[in-house]
This record gives C-alpha cells, structure tokens and sequence, in this order.
C-alpha cells in the first residue's frame, strides 16, 4: 500500500491513560475556544489526514508553504493549517507551555503545546495561496478575517469520538483498512463538494477503468451560500452508489473541513489527503476546487506539472456531456459529434432544477438521485 505522505501516518489522539491525566492537567491551563471549522482541522491532524503534520504549522513551515508550496523540509505541501488569535490572546500565552483547546461549549477537546507565536502578512497569504485579494472570493474573505498571531506547536486529540456523520466518517487509518479488506492495490481519489451529477459519475468510472477502486470523499463542513447541505450530499451518493456502483470497488467517506475555494493550491493539498487516505490516484477535474471564474478552467491539473513530488498519480479529465447521438455520457473532446448533439452537464444547471422543484433530466441526473434531492424541502446552505 501506498506510504502516507512524509512516510508515517500521524497518530495524535490519546490513550484511555492519557487522556485522564491530560484532562485533569487541562484545569490549570489557559483557554481557547476553537470554532467548529478549526476544530474540524484540530480532528484532521490527529487522525494523520494531515500528515506529516503533528500540530499547527510553526512560522518556517508558514512561510515556506505560502511561498514555496513546500514545508520547511522540501515536502510539498500547499495550504498552511493555522490556528489564529488575537493579540490580547497571544500575550497571555507561554512559549513551551500547554494550552487546553475546547469547543464553542467550553469542552475541553484537546491540548495544544505552544512552541511559536508568530505573526504574518494576510496580503501575502491571499497573493500566493489565491493570487486574488478580491473580498468576493470566500478564501480572501476568510484570510481577511483571520486574527493577527498564529499559534504553532504539537497537538494531541483527547476523545476519539468522530463529531460530524459519524456513521459516514472514515480516518486515514480506517480507510486503508478497507481498501486492503476489499483487495483495492490502486484506488483513486474523488474530491467533491457537491451531488453527484451525471459529469461526476463518468468521471468515477473512467477512473474505475483504470484502478481497481474509486474513494468518493465529499466535504463536509462550511460552505458558500447555495452549495448543496452536508446530509444532502451523503443522502444522494448514497442513492447513486446503491443503484450504479460496484459495491465491491467503490469506498465512501466524509471528510470534514472547510473548503477554501484555493483552485490550484486546493487541488494540491486534495491529492495529498487522498494519499494519506490509502489512494495512489486523484481525481482532477475540470475547475477543481475553484469558483467563479478566478482561476483557468484547468489550472488544477497543470500546477501538477510545476509539483510533482505528492507521490499521487494524477488523473486529469476533462469536461463531460451528454450526447445524444452515442446515447450515453461522453469527454467532450472524445466524442465525434458536435456541440448540438451534446447536452452540458453542470452543477450549476442541477442546482436550478432543484431550486425550482422540478425532476431533471436523465442526461443531467439519475433519477434515484433527483428524487433524494427534490425530498428535502431546503437542500442548499
């Protein structure tokens, strides 16, 4: 099986022992309170999805990530894991000392231990990791947003006890176990943070023509207005494999994070996540991780031409229609036949039938899927 990505898969979670002493140590700590989309980060690195990582990112390994694509160590890596914080916060904290981490309930959930408090340029985070400082873009506005210190140390989770979907929520150490149990030597990753249409499936099994299983691995967590919700997504992936999937060759897992809408940058730390999780193939497809035309339509698939050390095999697909002459889903650029034979599939297209109630078409969705999206009476965020 394919070696996580630094060669380890990290393990941050605690014992039953220490887990009882760190709790008890906890009540002395200082605080911070996480929100629910850095908890889900905080999670992310213990379970080794992260991996190399073992805490949030020092200021070497900042810089390098934001302006080389790299961690300190010439490990590619494309998007800095941080913890922010004010400046008031940052004073009342201790180099070399432990922090206790709680939820927005006052939970304690784990323990941070402090090596670096550091601060960094927001206009140079939006340069290199979005090359945009427009506000519309939800990754600006989230970098905008950010406190002015970031925190950088080792972290340890104290309850294994996976908060979000549970029942659909895989760690990297869970996943790898299945693709064995199911005999998958090669697996390619899907990333998405949409339902599934008609494009996606043909993407899916194209892939399957070329490894032995597909890893479908939608996001869950924060998303921009009009994206379809979390039990949405699962609900209809679920319908879709149920009716047209091998069950033998298909492995689904949430992955909870906040999407950051960074095009390229994303569609790098994707595949490296996918590693981690047992795949030795990525799914990128046309505008991977993008949005509203900021970046080139197949900007995702060349940045893997300037990195190339993920250790992942990129599959690189492009755009998907339906064409009635060949009466099935074809690559654009495959297909003998001219644009008005092709139906476009798109999600923007599946997201208005939905909005306005109505069944889409076969050539767009499956109807098992169409039927799960039309039951929800508010399907979007």
């Amino acid at each position: 099986m394919i070696a996580p990505h630094g060669g380890k898969l990290i393990n941050r979670v605690a014992s039953l022992l220490d887990r009882k002493k760190l709790l008890g140590e906890a009540k002395t700590m200082p605080r911070l309170v996480l929100d629910n989309e850095i908890l889900k980060d905080f999670h992310n690195l213990a379970y080794g999805t992260y991996s190399p990582l073992t805490g949030f990112v020092t200021q070497k390994d900042f810089e390098s990530v934001v302006r080389e694509t790299k961690l300190a160590s010439g490990l590619a890596w494309s998007i800095p894991i941080t913890l922010d914080v004010t400046a008031k916060q940052a004073k009342g904290l201790k180099i070399g000392k432990k922090i206790a981490l709680t939820d927005e309930k006052d939970t304690v959930q784990g323990i941070l231990n402090l090596e670096e408090k550091y601060s960094f340029s927001k206009e140079e985070y939006m340069d290199k990791v979005f090359t945009v400082r427009n506000l519309d873009h939800p990754g600006v506005q989230m970098v905008h947003k950010m406190k002015p210190v970031l925190l950088g140390g080792p972290i340890t989770l104290l309850y294994d006890d996976k908060p979000w979907f549970a029942d659909y929520y895989m760690t990297p150490q869970e996943t790898r176990e299945r693709f064995q149990a199911l005999k998958l030597s090669t697996v390619a990753g899907f990333q998405t943070r949409n339902a599934p249409h008609r494009g996606h499936e043909h993407i899916q099994k194209a892939a399957l023509s070329e490894v032995d299983g597909v890893f479908i691995h939608p996001v869950i967590g924060e998303k921009k207005p009009g994206d379809f919700k979390d039990e949405v997504i699962i609900a209809a992936y679920q319908a879709l494999i149920k009716n047209y999937y091998p069950k033998t060759r298909t492995v689904f897992s949430v992955w909870p994070v906040k999407m950051k809408y960074a095009g390229p940058r994303e569609a790098v730390m994707h595949a490296i996540v996918r590693k981690n999780h047992g795949c030795t193939h990525h799914i990128v497809g046309r505008d991977h991780a993008g949005i509203g035309g900021y970046y080139g339509l197949y900007a995702s698939q060349e940045i893997f031409d300037e990195v190339e050390d993920t250790g992942v095999h990129i599959l690189r697909y492009n755009e998907v229609a339906y064409c009635y002459a060949c009466e099935k889903t074809v690559f654009q650029k495959d297909c003998p036949h001219g644009q008005d034979k092709h139906y476009k599939i798109s999600g923007t297209k599946l997201r208005e039938f939905i909005s306005l109630k109505k069944m889409p078409p076969q050539e767009l969705c499956r109807p098992e899927v169409a039927e799960v999206l039309l039951s929800y009476d508010q399907p979007f965020v």
